[in-house]
């Protein structure tokens, strides 16, 4: 148990002191935030009852006030955090970090689960503190029309943990794809693509699409005017399939494929 803890203790040191995380904060933690005050102000401008009839430069009539910011701003901070999972999960695989690190505790499965740990820990950590802060930001600039910032509803309250699971399970979908295929380049061209509307596309033709993780992610936080349905179970099971398949391959390959590389 000391063993493990101390790996746990080096992962979680690894993972903060890495300019890719803080990069990926900075992003969804204040410019997140500064879009969802800009597209508060334009809401005022508009008002919350605006429709396409009424105003056609709108893409869809704008949902009631519990969701706002769900469907404009949050798939915002999907790719950031996206490419993070991507990138940790290929650097563990660089400059030999791996070679290193076992030879200071050669239990793979140890090594793994700590790792797998550490990113699913910090993933909820960002997802829930950017979520929330975009979420209050939206509702205190908005000011007398919009939900009080502190105490929301009990609605937005369940949407925010849906949101953090979508973020969450989508970072480490991508983490997983990465250390599976040893760089970050195949979960990024299996994932921005449907990040960037792909998945949502696919969905509205065949019901097949809707198994893609970012198109269940999307079951998750739909809200009322959305083109899809709100069907959290069914989204958090597909998402949670996707996982357990990848954990389980990642696994597999981390304990028994050797490490490769030159020297």
């Amino acid at each position: 148990m000391k063993t493990f803890n101390n790996l746990l203790k080096v992962e979680f040191y690894k993972l903060f002191t890495t300019k890719a995380v803080w990069i990926v904060a900075g992003l969804v933690l204040f410019i997140q935030p500064l879009l969802a005050m800009i597209s508060a102000r334009e809401l005022i401008h508009l008002g919350l009852d605006a429709t396409p009839l009424t105003h056609p430069d709108l893409a869809q009539a704008i949902p009631p006030k519990e969701y706002l910011a769900f469907y404009d701003i949050l798939p915002f901070g999907i790719l950031p955090m996206v490419v993070l999972g991507s990138l940790l999960g290929a650097t563990e695989y660089k400059n030999h970090q791996l070679r290193t690190t076992f030879l200071t505790c050669g239990k793979r499965t140890a090594h793994f689960i700590v790792k797998l740990i550490s990113i699913v820990f910090s993933s909820l950590l960002i997802s829930f503190v950017a979520i929330y802060a975009t979420i209050a930001v939206t509702h205190l600039t908005l000011g007398n029309i919009g939900l009080p910032p502190m105490a929301l509803s009990d609605i937005t309250w369940r949407h925010i943990a849906y949101g953090v699971c979508e973020w969450t399970f989508l970072t480490v979908i991508a983490y997983l794809l990465a250390m599976i295929c040893r760089n970050a380049l195949v979960p990024l061209l299996f994932l921005i693509p449907q990040v960037y509307g792909l998945a949502t596309l696919l969905a509205s033709k065949n019901v097949w699409g809707t198994y893609l993780p970012v198109a269940a992610g999307k079951l998750l936080t739909a809200t009322p005017t959305d083109s899809m349905v709100h069907q959290p179970v069914q989204g958090l099971l597909i998402l949670s399939v996707w996982t357990l398949i990848l954990v389980a391959s990642a696994h597999r390959l981390f304990t028994h494929k050797d490490l490769g590389g030159l020297y």
